[in-house]
Formats: structure tokens, sequence, C-alpha cells
């Protein structure tokens, strides 16, 4: 009897791992996947942003000052670009999410498992618990943005470096 009892510990602890594995692998592929996303839909709208620009140009002028063709901010056209702006956001994603969404996709989920998710009576506490809410969506979607604006993730990364070296006393060149 007493073995019984020690097997089915055993197993439900081996669940539990494992439960536990599966939920951090699935939480890592969330983020890599929405940091993808959130590059993917940079170039998109980059690309429709260029297109509309470029319609605009051409029906106000043929040519451009110079002679040549107008520039952009962005080569669509070179396919190493693209792929170096997805593994970036991929990549920021990945640092920024993990440490910081890993939580808020889990309570989420456990959320949405137990069948309760958003669906409090009214009460005074349902404003604190609707903005709770809304700090966690907001974390969870944190993979998306970071992967969509790298460019304001190296901003941020910029200001930090920068403070901490004038806490420091190093003098910028």
């Amino acid at each position: 009897m007493l073995s019984e009892i020690d097997s089915k510990n055993a197993l439900l602890r081996m669940n539990s791992s494992s439960l536990q594995l599966v939920s951090s692998i699935a939480n890592i592929f969330w983020i890599l996947a929405l940091g993808g996303l959130g590059s993917c839909a940079f170039l998109g709208t980059t690309l429709i942003s260029e297109n509309a620009r470029l319609n605009t140009t051409s029906v106000l002028t043929t040519q451009s000052p110079s002679g040549g063709q107008i520039s952009s901010e962005f080569d669509l056209t070179d396919r190493n670009l693209i792929l170096t702006r997805i593994v970036i956001g991929i990549l920021f994603a990945f640092l920024l999410g993990l440490s910081l969404s890993s939580g808020s996709l889990k309570f989420i989920v456990g959320q949405v498992v137990e069948g309760n998710a958003f669906s409090q009576s009214a009460s005074a506490n349902t404003l604190k618990s609707a903005q709770e809410y809304a700090a966690i969506l907001g974390l969870t979607l944190l993979p998306f943005v970071v992967g969509f604006s790298t460019t304001l993730i190296l901003g941020i990364m910029d200001r930090f470096v920068s403070s901490i070296r004038t806490i420091f006393g190093f003098t910028s060149k």
C-alpha cells in the first residue's frame, strides 16, 4: 500500500515537472513568435507606407530633383537587411520578453484554462482588477511591440548606457 502511494506521488511529481517544461517551452515559442510577428508587421507597414509615398510622389513629380531614384530610410529590396531586421526583432523580444512577460502569459493562460477570465462580478475592485488585467495584457504583448520597434529599444538602451556613463563619470567622445 505504501509503495503504491509513493509511486503515485512520484508520477505526480514527474507530471508536474513535465508540465512545467512544456509550459516553459510554450512560453519561449510564444515570445519568439510575437517578436517575429512584430518584425514582420514593421516590414509590412513600412512597405505600405513606402508604396503610398512613391505613388503620391510619382503623381506629383515624375522625377526627383537630382534626377535619380528617391531614397528611402529602409531598403525593402535588400534580403540581408530584411532578414537582419527580423532576427534582431526576435532577439530583442526574447531578451526583454522572457524576463518581463513570462509571468503574465502564464497568468492569462491560467485564467483561460480555469474559465474565469475577466468574469468578475461588479464591485469596488472591478476597476483595480481591470487595470491589473490591462497591465498583464500589455506585458503579454510586449514581445510584439519590441519586435516591431527595435529603434525604440535601441534608443532606450542608449539612454540607459549614457546614464550609467554619467553616474561613473565617463565623458562621451
